[in-house]
């Protein structure tokens, strides 16, 4: 087996901008993989959601935020962008949820 088909490599590892560009595509490939399970627990979720305030939940969404800052900074990742992304995931299904719910097909 060739050396460049060993995968997860640690970023000190990653000796060529190619290594390091196959791992970061790994990593992204993972997120998106996330992403898509997450969407699927939304949707079990909504089963359960009898209103939009129920949907929209601000306060969840305002405790879910506050922990993966802090999830951020326990990592020592930048606590803006993980909120940046996280909100924006959120908003995301919290919308698509809520045309299911309007549409009485969550």
């Amino acid at each position: 087996m060739e050396d460049k088909e060993r995968s997860p490599r640690s970023p000190e590892q990653c000796v060529t901008l190619e290594l390091v560009r196959k791992e970061i595509d790994a990593i992204d490939r993972g997120i998106v993989e996330a992403i898509a399970l997450r969407s699927r627990y939304v949707e079990q979720a909504a089963q359960f959601k009898q209103s939009e305030s129920a949907v929209r939940a601000p306060e969840r969404v305002r405790q879910a935020l506050a922990e993966r800052r802090r999830w951020a900074g326990e990592l020592g990742v930048s606590t803006e962008l993980v909120d940046a992304v996280f909100r924006t995931v959120i908003e995301h299904f919290v919308e698509d949820e809520m045309s299911r719910w309007k549409s009485g097909s969550s």
